[in-house]
């Protein structure tokens, strides 16, 4: 879920704000008063509550800055991908700092990872300070990044990963090359030939479908209850990844 407070601000004026805890159901007390503070500095949050969301208006924007609430959001798994898509600077805030944590972080990417600040204005301070040096460095340029989204999937192709609701899925090469073309082609039915010569390469096609059977079988399983749903075997003609 993503929500823009300032409709028609200017998105170089506008910070990425990452808190799973802050929806439609909970008290966001705390991002209002940041949201209150940084609109006096003519900046405005606007809020993610999954990292998918967050990546997902990530890959298409430019902020200044990215804020996450370490304490509610499961964001390692996915945070040198975040990294390695755009030099935007990353800021981790935390109720109670841990060392083995911050190094983690710092690791995969974060520029800082702090205990939560008691005011907004101390808060804002230390992303101004952020946020200055980004502008001076002047590393605006925007990599292309290539995402497929489809419902609680997210793939980041270049990186060869894979995540259903926020958890990584572990795929072997040919899992995840026939998982990208399903993906790319939701909605179409795939032949036998297709789904082969493109998994296993023009020349490997030998009329037998064994081989994408028992492909077939071993993605299901890793992806669980989602695959019963969208996984259609069309007889006699091959696959469908419905919508």
């Amino acid at each position: 879920m993503i929500d823009t407070f300032i409709k028609g601000k200017q998105m170089e004026n506008l910070v990425l704000y990452i808190d799973s805890s802050c929806d439609a159901e909970n008290n966001c007390n705390y991002f209002d008063t940041l949201q209150k503070e940084f609109l006096t500095h003519n900046l405005s949050l606007e809020k993610a509550t999954t990292m998918q969301a967050a990546l997902l208006a990530f890959s298409k924007h430019d902020y200044l800055l990215v804020i996450i609430i370490e304490d509610y959001v499961n964001f390692m798994p996915q945070l040198h991908i975040m990294r390695e898509l755009k030099p935007i600077p990353i800021i981790i805030l935390s109720t109670v700092y841990e060392a083995e944590t911050a190094i983690d972080a710092l690791n995969r990417g974060a520029d800082m990872y702090i205990q939560r600040p008691t005011t907004s204005q101390e808060i804002y301070a230390c992303c101004n300070a952020i946020i200055r040096r980004y502008k001076e460095l002047n590393n605006k340029g925007a990599v292309k990044a290539s995402i497929v989204f489809h419902k609680n999937y997210t793939m980041y192709p270049e990186h060869r990963k894979m995540f259903i609701n926020e958890q990584e899925i572990n795929l072997t090469r040919k899992e995840f090359d026939l998982l990208h073309l399903f993906l790319r082609n939701r909605g179409r039915v795939l032949t036998y030939e297709q789904i082969i010569s493109h998994v296993w390469g023009e020349d490997y096609y030998n009329g037998s479908n064994n081989a994408l059977t028992v492909l077939i079988s071993r993605l299901r399983q890793k992806l669980g209850d989602d695959a019963l749903d969208c996984l259609r075997n069309v007889h006699d003609m091959g696959y469908s990844f419905d919508v």
